[in-house]
């Protein structure tokens, strides 16, 4: 028959001309010998004629995947290495205590009004009448007024040696009435009106992470933590006493205090109107990166 020739010619080419050879399992021919007389159309045929492709397209693929998951962790070291190091930003948690309550507590009322006096027993009182009379001793005239002649009861003369005595205005004496104003040494921690850095929280927070800077021996030992600084806020703004409540050491307590005196002035504090000194803490916080 035909198709058993073929075969056996297909079976010659698969494993040589004696039929004992090495046999070619990847060879297409093969498949033709298995789906001889059978439905070469059905979907097995086909992947098995193209299986050797399909494998070959797979060891590449993998081979691919391998290769640019070996080298993608280099590829990345290198790029991290060529981009500039970023700088190291410390961040600074500030929390303000918030203001005490208003005195909402009513005014004194006003004093009770006295009723009037009583009405007092009254006679009236009759203007007595002027009646023009003759006078015998009449005023000197105005020329015989001379400049060393004093006012008196009677006209007498007396002697010309006599000293006039000069009537002079005494001086008034000017009472000034000097008010002494008490002033309040007392340092508040909490206040009606706290004192404020120039800009609010979020410029001290800004002020602080820029002129911040992580001392060597720190950052080498891995010290890490948070600095609590107290200061005082006088009634003119400045920054007094400052002082460090609770450090971490490795010159960061030095850091801190050294950021803290080169503050700007802030708004003082007011209690009833007055300013007043006022107390403020401020935690500094330390972190590696």
């Amino acid at each position: 028959m035909v198709t058993a020739s073929t075969n056996q010619n297909n079976i010659k080419n698969t494993t040589g001309d004696s039929g004992l050879g090495k046999v070619d399992i990847f060879a297409g021919n093969w498949v033709d010998i298995v789906f001889t007389g059978r439905n070469q159309d059905y979907g097995a045929y086909d992947l098995r004629k193209s299986y050797s492709r399909n494998l070959m397209m797979g060891l590449v693929f993998a081979l691919l995947i391998f290769i640019i998951g070996f080298l993608t962790p280099k590829i990345a070291a290198l790029i991290k290495e060529a981009l500039p190091e970023k700088k190291q930003v410390a961040i600074t948690e500030v929390n303000l205590e918030a203001p005490p309550p208003l005195n909402e507590e009513l005014p004194p009322p006003p004093p009770p009004v006295e009723p009037p006096p009583p009405l007092k027993n009254t006679i009236k009182f009759t203007i007595p009448e002027i009646k023009k009379e003759e006078v015998n001793d009449p005023p000197p005239a105005i020329d015989e007024i001379e400049k060393d002649v004093e006012a008196g009861k009677k006209t007498q003369v007396g002697d010309n040696n006599a000293v006039v005595d000069e009537v002079k205005d005494e001086p008034k004496q000017e009472t000034k009435q000097v008010i002494q104003e008490e002033v309040d040494n007392t340092v508040y921690t909490i206040i009606q009106k706290m004192p404020s850095f120039p800009g609010g929280e979020a410029a001290m927070m800004k002020f602080i992470s820029e002129n911040i800077k992580y001392p060597p021996m720190a950052k080498e030992a891995g010290i890490k933590g948070t600095v609590f600084v107290t200061f005082v806020v006088d009634r003119e703004g400045n920054i007094t006493n400052p002082q460090v409540m609770k450090g971490i050491g490795g010159g960061c307590d030095e850091e801190a205090l050294r950021v803290i005196k080169m503050m700007p002035k802030w708004s003082p504090g007011e209690q009833n109107g007055k300013k007043v000194l006022v107390k403020i803490n401020v935690p500094i916080k330390f972190v590696l990166r």
